[in-house]
């Protein structure tokens, strides 16, 4: 058996004397259940070498309590006068190679499957959306409760109640594999077994195996992964990607809603503050890089597509947390947070439905060869938003739809650089047939506009006006056309402003 004392190359407060002491105790706590054991100190500086010789296997397991642990250090403190930290950044790792499950055991890391969200660090999956909806969850009393209520434990591992799609089991080995992986989060047990129950959800469904609970919910969950997975079945893993909605459902049973306007999205936020995040959690997406503002004028680093936790909204700031750290509080101007995020996923936990902050939507994942959908729709299967990647992940363009109680509705179809700047955008305004009444295009500092004219009776088109626009916005030229009954030109003219250049 080799015992490990690791310690980080930056912020250490702990000496080589202090280290090896802990190491010494260590050893001398194990010598009464095993002879010949050899301990071993490593820094930062020295590469990490596990006892794996022939002679090591035949060590006997050795079990080290938390008590055992805790002696060596207060010995160490008492013969070195130096107190030693516990906390990540100061004193790593303590701990051993344990030959069964081919790892080493982190000391410090103390078991959390206790039903509450501790903080955590991403692994290696690219799963942000279900860990901020988690750690989202867990800022709510609500949804800290909801959390708790999910996790049933024994000796061999934990059965997972998910509210949205059944029972499902994950193993103590299961968990202690995950672990020594850095595939998965890590710092907290619950939120591992979490995310290895949400991946048996994910292959069940893409297998058939598994469905909704509530066939009324199975379109609304805000993911529409049935849909990604018809067409990539042998990828269903939860690194695919997806939204908080999704895990959101599975775990409470509710339905979350996705808002994308600024509008919606400061409604979201109004309610979350008033409400003091009683009843509300949420997450927010980014889909690019971005800048934000601290309320001290300070920069903070964003990235997408990646998923942030909101805890806690004021009269002029939102706090954040992010799954690569969620111990970090991030505290960005209220009114630059809203300009900076893309879309914001808020759940009301309340008992009642219809306090819901906004109508019901679905969202649909699709993807093909070279391209990944993510369509957006209402309660009547209308499409609100369909934003469109490339396949490195890159948004390109998005459409947006708003539709009105007198059948009339608009249409702006955006094109991004890949910067992620406005190319061009279009804006298009339909009549109650369908028609295309009124049309802008922007585009280089330029903009153009037309208007569409039809017959009441027949709904033929019977004339049109396109109006160009120099990037001071003077209008320097105008066309009119006129159609007959048959939608042949019968007069055209067109008028220019001498005033204006053509630049």
């Amino acid at each position: 058996m080799s015992f490990c004392v690791n310690r980080t190359q930056k912020n250490t407060k702990l000496g080589r004397k202090t280290m090896e002491k802990i190491a010494t105790n260590l050893a001398f706590a194990l010598q009464n259940a095993a002879s010949g054991t050899n301990a071993v100190v490593q820094n930062s500086e020295e590469q990490v070498s596990l006892l794996q010789s022939e002679n090591s296997k035949q060590i006997p397991e050795i079990k080290l309590s938390s008590q055992d642990l805790q002696n060596a250090i207060l010995e160490a403190e008492k013969e070195t006068a130096q107190p030693v930290e516990k906390k990540s950044g100061n004193l790593e790792s303590v701990g051993f190679f344990d030959r069964q499950v081919g790892r080493f055991v982190d000391l410090f890391d103390k078991n959390t499957k206790d039903g509450k969200i501790e903080d955590t660090k991403q692994g290696q999956t690219g799963d942000c959306y279900l860990l901020s909806a988690i750690s989202a969850l867990s800022y709510n009393e609500k949804g800290a409760q909801m959390i708790k209520d999910c996790l049933e434990y024994d000796d061999k591992g934990t059965t997972v109640h998910l509210k949205g799609v059944g029972d499902y089991y994950v193993s103590n080995d299961e968990v202690a594999q995950t672990k020594g992986s850095d595939q998965y989060s890590n710092g907290d047990d619950d939120m591992i077994i979490f995310e290895l129950a949400v991946e048996k959800v994910r292959n069940d469904m893409a297998n058939g195996d598994a469905y909704y609970l509530d066939d009324d919910k199975s379109e609304s969950i805000g993911n529409g992964f049935v849909e990604m997975t018809s067409s990539t079945k042998d990828a269903p893993s939860i690194a695919n990607g997806g939204l908080a909605t999704e895990v959101l459902y599975y775990i409470t049973g509710k339905t979350a809603d996705l808002v994308y306007n600024k509008e919606d999205i400061t409604q979201a936020l109004d309610n979350f503050q008033q409400n003091n995040g009683k009843d509300y959690c949420a997450s927010v997406g980014l889909y690019n890089d971005t800048i934000a503002i601290s309320p001290q004028g300070e920069t903070i680093e964003l990235y997408g597509p990646h998923a942030y936790s909101i805890k806690n909204v004021s009269d002029n700031t939102v706090t954040i947390t992010n799954p690569w750290d969620s111990s970090k509080d991030l505290i960005i101007q209220k009114e630059n947070f809203i300009e900076v995020i893309d879309d914001m996923e808020i759940l009301n936990l309340s008992e009642s439905p219809e306090d819901n902050l906004i109508e019901k939507t679905t969202t649909e994942i699709t993807q093909d060869e070279h391209n990944k959908y993510i369509t957006t729709k209402d309660n009547k299967g209308r499409t609100l938003k369909q934003e469109h990647y490339d396949q490195t992940g890159i948004k390109y363009s998005q459409d947006e739809f708003e539709y009105k109680e007198d059948g009339t509705y608009e249409h702006i179809h955006i094109s991004y650089e890949i910067d992620g700047s406005i190319r061009k955008t279009v804006k298009k305004e339909y009549d109650s047939n369908g028609n295309v009444s009124q049309k802008r295009i922007e585009e280089n500092n330029k903009a153009y506009a037309d208007l569409y004219f039809y017959d009441k009776e027949t709904n033929v088109m019977t004339g049109d006006a396109h109006f160009k626009y120099d990037e001071n916005g003077n209008n320097y030229e105008t066309q009119f056309f006129n159609y007959d009954e048959n939608g042949k030109l019968k007069l055209m003219e067109v008028k220019s402003n001498p005033e204006q250049t053509n630049s």
